[in-house]
């Protein structure tokens, strides 16, 4: 649980997500890639 918090603070930002670099795009649903 901590390490997704981390994760998504990192990765998934508000303004400008890094969806190409992400582990999870395949499952995510706000995946842009």
């Amino acid at each position: 649980h901590h390490w997704l918090i981390l994760h998504g603070r990192q990765v998934c930002k508000a303004r400008k997500p890094l969806c190409d670099t992400c582990a999870l795009a395949a499952v995510c649903p706000s995946s842009t890639a």
